[in-house]
């Protein structure tokens, strides 16, 4: 499995349900809601550049890593492994893509 094919696995665990408070990949206004309740856990966020998905009708907003750090990780230190691992595609994320038809079979089989 490929380093993007974690962003595949999570749009299917989103779409079927899985997790309680997001069901696509967050926007930068519900992003805020994760900031005010933790209890929602990690927001999953699409990044910039993924394969799997079609950019094309897409809005992007832009996440500032010191503030997500703090809301969310609790630290103001950018080198914790969340914020690395989080933030490796960059901090330009992106609502409204499409799945790329042509990996349709591959999103099946994790869903």
């Amino acid at each position: 499995m490929g380093d993007q094919e974690e962003y595949l696995i999570s749009y299917a665990n989103l779409r079927s349900g899985l997790f309680t408070y997001q069901n696509n990949f967050l926007d930068e206004n519900t992003l805020e809601k994760f900031y005010e309740n933790q209890y929602m856990g990690v927001p999953i966020c699409l990044p910039l550049g993924i394969k799997y998905f079609d950019y094309t009708k897409a809005n992007f907003f832009t996440i500032k890593k010191k503030i997500f750090s703090i809301k969310i990780f609790e630290t103001s230190k950018l080198n914790y492994i969340g914020n690395k691992k989080y933030f490796r595609y960059g901090n330009i994320f992106a609502t409204n893509v499409k799945l790329k038809s042509k990996f349709y079979s591959k999103y099946k089989f994790y869903l």
